[in-house]
This record gives structure tokens, C-alpha cells and sequence, in this order.
């Protein structure tokens, strides 16, 4: 489906209907063709589909009152739009939002909302990529809660590609409990086997708790071995 940020030229969007979208102008409506090309569904995007609608079905059973606790603690778990405004979904919104994020966890759907917890701050990120060797994402500080890092790795990168606007693959969890690095050579060669001398690779990380796996500390880096 388009995206449209709202401006002097288009004031509204009505959707699509095949393959062409409607528009609202100043003056007039607009039809525009719509691009479509057909594509295949990975087994990621499987798992992703079936875990949204495992979430997405069971918000009827959390009950009245429990709904009523999820839309009273919106306020504390913002999203960002494709333009990158801040704003506040629904209580069913959040719902979706915190327990897909804990199944990526790997931990079961809360019916209730958890109070809001901050992760241990894990400094500077960094990473110690060597050919033939480890691939290690490092931080600064040790956690000294349950905390886990994600991370996210773009295939090898020609020298001197900046490593903007590639795609990201995960490519693991870890728990940072007690340690200020993770080793990620076996997931990574697994998806893209080993980096090549003289390649960059777009490195994505993000922090979250289990009582309250909202995204902390995104941070991006580009790792050139």
C-alpha cells in the first residue's frame, strides 16, 4: 500500500483498489497507478505472519478490564511512522507491539501490561570483526540485570559502501547478563557465510527487557574488516 505524508498537494488518501490508488487534491480527486509485482512469502516472513496472528486473535480473551489496562498505558510505549513522527497507538496497538516483541524474545504472550523497565545502559557500542576469525559485538558497560541484545547484519559490502539503505537480516539474541560482548561469527556465517578481507558489513543492534521489551538503545554501525 503507498505512503503518503500529508502536504500542500495531497490532503488525504482513500487506498487502492486494483492496482490503482485514490487520492484526495486540492481541487480533485487523483487516481495513480499502483505498481504490483507478485512475490513469495520466506519462512521468515511466515513465522512473522503467523506470530502477528497468534497475538492479533487473542486479544478478545485478555477480557474488558485487561483491555481497559491496556489502553489506559499507551502513554508509555511510543511508536514512529514511515516519516519518523513520534505518536501513540491504541491499547490494542501496544498489545500487538509488546508481545510480538516477546515472542521474538522467545517468551509467552502477557495478557496484562508490564510497568515500564529501563535496561541497564550498555555504553558505546563496537564491533572486533576479523578475517578468519570471530565477529564480536562489544559495549562498554556489564548489565547487571536480564537483558538481551539483538542483532541485525547486512551481507558483505563492497570496500567503501557506506551501508545505508541495505537490507538487515537478525541474526541473533543474546543475553548481556554479566558480560560486555557477544560472538556472532556462527549466526552470521550461517546466513552469509565468511566475510571476505576488505568488505564492510552494516551492523544493527537494539536492547530489550523481558518485563518490558520496547526498543532501547538502537544503535548502527559499520564493521570493515
Amino acid at each position: 500500500m503507498a505512503s503518503v505524508q500529508y502536504g500542500s498537494i495531497i490532503t488525504g488518501m482513500k487506498g487502492n483498489i486494483g492496482g490503482q490508488t485514490f487520492q484526495n487534491g486540492n481541487v480533485a480527486k487523483v487516481l495513480r497507478n499502483k505498481g504490483y509485482r507478485k512475490g513469495t512469502t520466506s519462512q521468515t516472513r511466515q513465522i512473522q505472519l503467523t506470530s502477528l496472528a497468534t497475538v492479533t486473535s487473542s486479544w478478545r480473551a485478555v477480557g474488558i478490564n485487561n483491555q481497559g489496562l491496556w489502553r489506559a498505558s499507551t502513554g508509555n510505549w511510543p511508536f514512529k511512522d514511515k516519516f519518523g513522527n513520534t505518536y501513540y497507538g491504541s491499547g490494542y496497538q501496544k498489545y500487538v507491539a509488546q508481545n510480538i516483541a516477546l515472542i521474538n524474545l522467545g517468551f509467552p504472550i502477557v495478557v496484562a501490561p508490564d510497568t515500564p523497565l529501563s535496561a541497564d545502559a550498555p555504553g558505546t557500542f563496537s564491533t572486533a570483526f576479523t578475517v578468519g576469525g570471530s565477529l564480536l559485538i562489544n559495549w562498554a558497560n556489564t548489565p547487571t540485570q536480564d537483558q538481551f541484545i539483538q542483532v541485525f547484519c547486512s551481507a558483505p559490502l563492497s570496500a567503501g559502501r557506506n551501508g545505508k539503505h541495505v537490507k538487515l537480516v537478525a541474526v541473533g539474541l543474546f543475553n548481556m547478563i554479566g558480560v560486555t560482548s557477544c560472538d556472532i561469527t556462527s549466526n552470521y556465517e550461517g546466513f552469509f557465510g565468511a566475510p571476505p578481507a576488505g568488505c564492510g558489513i552494516s551492523v544493527k543492534v537494539q536492547v530489550r527487557t523481558q518485563q518490558f521489551p520496547i526498543i532501547q538503545f538502537p544503535t548502527t554501525l559499520l564493521a570493515e574488516l
